[in-house]
Parts: C-alpha cells; structure tokens; sequence
C-alpha cells in the first residue's frame, strides 16, 4: 500500500457501520510520525474519505478497494439484455455524452450487487470506488425504512389502498438486499399469496 491508493475504510456513524472509499494521504509510523522513506514501516495510514472526512486507521483495517469487485470482461456477458436499438451493445457509463464508447467490461459491487459497465479507459480504482459509494447513500436513504420494518414487519403485508405499505413494498422491490429477513418472508409469502 502506498500514498494515493484508493482504498476501503469500515466506519461506524451514529451506531451503524459504513465502508467509505477513500485516497490514502500518508502513512505513518505508530507513534505518529510519518514514514518518509521506504525503508521505514508503517503502522497507519491516514485516509481521505470522499464523502466522509479523514480517518487515521492501522493498515490491518484498511483494505484495497479492489477486493469489494468482481470484474467481467466476456463480451457475451458484458452485454446480455443489451437494448436493440444499439445492436445490443451496452455504452460505457463513464464515457461523456452524446459518443460514449461501447463497454469492454462489467464492475459488479459484490456486498451490494449493483454494477457498472465501463470502457477500459473509465475503468480506474476511483470509478469503481464511486460504485461503493452508491451503494454506501442507499443503505443511508433507506435506514428508516429497514428500522420500521425490523420493529414491525406486517407493515409490508399491509391492504393495496394503504399508502405506507405501498410505499415500502416499492422500496423492497429496488432494494430487496436491504430488507430485514423477516420482513422479506412475509413479502415473499404476501406476494405468492397474491397470485
């Protein structure tokens, strides 16, 4: 590990443990100091979070960002479902518009399952390290919703008409990862029931 690597840093807000991406600032010894040779071993890293702030972590709990993805570089897999009007052939999703170049490969965010397609240019640590991040502002805009679910899961298998049940059964549909177990069986069970 070396300054200017992107890496991954666990860390606990408000009761609730969250991987933040971030480009490591400098090393340091354990007493502080920072390395400034190559010889020298370091004990921490001082990490700069993209949507965080700075955190001072020993090097055991830091970990490369690139072990949170799988990367896909089949053509026939890279673009399976591709749209029709495009021949079937999906666009970089890191490529400005309106000329993006055709995706070399896919990035699949293993905790959370979302993924990315990318060109090889676009496919930089920094690129994938947003994908995290993604997942990272998902699991924050939907804690109130898996907290509700954990106290009461019978909410999700509530009437058609109730707007509240609608709603979190529209949240269990875009992010079925995140749904409490308990609360996923009885949607499971209510959605079998239903047809």
């Amino acid at each position: 590990m070396d300054t200017g690597d992107i890496v991954r840093v666990v860390v606990d807000i408000d009761g609730h443990t969250e991987h933040h991406f971030g480009v490591v600032e400098r090393l340091v010894k354990k007493d502080g100091t920072p390395c400034r040779r190559k010889t020298s071993t370091p004990y921490a890293a001082v990490v700069s979070t993209f949507h965080a702030g700075t955190y001072r972590r020993p090097l055991s709990e830091i970990t490369p960002e690139i072990t949170d993805f799988e990367i896909i570089t089949d053509h026939a897999e890279v673009h399976r479902g591709g749209p029709e009007h495009n021949y079937g052939i999906f666009h970089c999703m890191g490529c400005p518009r309106p000329f993006p170049m055709p995706a070399d490969l896919m990035v699949i965010h293993k905790p959370s399952g979302n993924r990315r397609r990318l060109c090889t240019t676009h496919h930089t640590p920094y690129n994938r390290a947003q994908l995290g991040a993604q997942a990272l502002f998902e699991e924050r805009g939907s804690r109130q919703s898996v907290a509700q679910l954990t106290e009461q899961p019978d909410l999700i298998t509530g009437p058609l008409d109730d707007y509240e049940s609608n709603s979190l059964r529209s949240w269990a549909d875009t992010f079925p990862r995140l749904v409490p177990d308990e609360a996923a069986r009885k949607y499971a069970a209510w959605k079998e029931s239903r047809t």
